[in-house]
Formats: structure tokens, C-alpha cells, sequence
């Protein structure tokens, strides 16, 4: 059973709420489970938000999801400027003897500021429990995904050498991972997930 004020488990011996100290009612016997209460809209439903852990999904809307927004941003400004080589003296000498990857780059520059902006969008999905919201989380990890793989096939063909290295396939491997990670953490609230 469950305290009508706080919401909070009781034990059936228990006389008061030991959460909030709110005496006890015959109501609250007569309460339904929380599996019975899961039609009612996430807002008005106590029960169903605190039937999971949400640390994972705090942690994406008030840090994990800014961080990334911020990271993709400063990248784009990396690719567009061209110090993604490092100084501009050798950003000028990389794109004078391969060209072709000044448009990649300043491509790559909007793809990044693109997927910095949906994250951004999908956090203020994420904390209003939208149900686009999961959905916008995944695009984010996919079209990481898929950035690493074009960009990387793109330049190694202009370069004419081989740019997959260990940290191009480790990101892929953690984007791949957090992907399949947030779909079964996010599949198991759907119910929470429903504007």
C-alpha cells in the first residue's frame, strides 16, 4: 500500500507513513497498485516515476546532453576554421595539398552544429517526457555514428590513406553501445514517455 500525501511505500504494520509521517487511512488499503495506476498521464502520476531509477536519465537532461551539445559545437568551429589540424599554418598547408578537404571540413562543420542543436532539442524533449523524446536521444548517437563513418571514409579517399585509427573505432564503439544502452533504458519507461 501507499501513502495517499507522499506517495511512498507503507508497510502494512506501519500506522504512519515513515517518508512523511502522514497517518494512515482506509483509503490507502484500498489504493490500486501502481501496475493498475500506468494510464494515468506521467505529470499526475506519482506512482509511475518513482516505480524506476531515473539517475541515468537526470544525468542526460542536466549535464551529459549540454556537454555534448557543447563538444559538437566547439568541433564544428574546429572544422570550420580548419584547426582540426592544428594551427592555421598547417590547416593552410593540409588544405593546399588535398582541397577537396576544405568542403568536407566546413560539411563536416554544419553537420556537427546540426547535431549540437538536436541535442539541445532532444534534452528539452527528454525533461517535458516527451515521446519524441527517446527517439530525438537515438538520432543523436546515430548520426554520430554516421559523421564518424562518412567523414572518415570521405577524407581517408582525398587523403589517399587509411584515417580509421583506434579513436575513430572506439567512439563508433561507444556511440554503438550508449545507442543500444539508452534504447533498453528508455524502452523500460516508455509508459513514463507519453506527451
Amino acid at each position: 500500500m501507499y501513502c495517499q500525501k507522499c506517495g511512498k511505500e507503507i508497510n502494512e504494520s506501519d500506522a504512519f507513513c515513515p517518508e512523511c509521517g502522514a497517518p494512515k487511512t482506509e483509503s490507502t488499503e484500498k489504493q490500486a497498485s501502481p501496475e493498475q495506476q500506468t494510464a494515468c498521464t506521467p505529470a499526475s502520476n506519482i506512482f509511475a516515476a518513482q516505480k524506476f531509477q531515473m539517475n541515468w536519465y537526470k544525468a542526460l537532461i542536466y549535464a551529459i546532453l549540454f556537454l555534448s551539445a557543447i563538444a559538437n559545437l566547439i568541433n564544428s568551429i574546429k572544422y570550420f576554421t580548419g584547426i582540426i589540424y592544428g594551427d592555421q599554418a598547417t590547416a593552410k598547408s593540409v588544405y593546399e595539398q588535398f582541397a577537396a578537404l576544405k568542403p568536407l571540413d566546413i560539411l563536416t562543420g554544419c553537420v556537427l552544429l546540426g547535431i549540437a542543436v538536436l541535442a539541445i532539442v532532444t534534452r528539452f524533449a527528454l525533461a517535458k517526457f516527451k515521446k519524441s523524446g527517446p527517439v530525438l536521444l537515438y538520432a543523436v548517437y546515430l548520426s554520430n555514428i554516421i559523421y564518424t563513418f562518412v567523414y572518415t571514409i570521405a577524407a581517408s579517399s582525398i587523403a589517399k590513406t587509411n584515417l580509421f585509427n583506434y579513436s575513430t573505432i572506439i567512439s563508433v564503439i561507444i556511440s554503438v553501445v550508449m545507442l543500444f544502452a539508452n534504447y533498453k533504458y528508455f524502452t523500460k519507461r516508455k509508459e513514463l514517455f507519453v506527451k
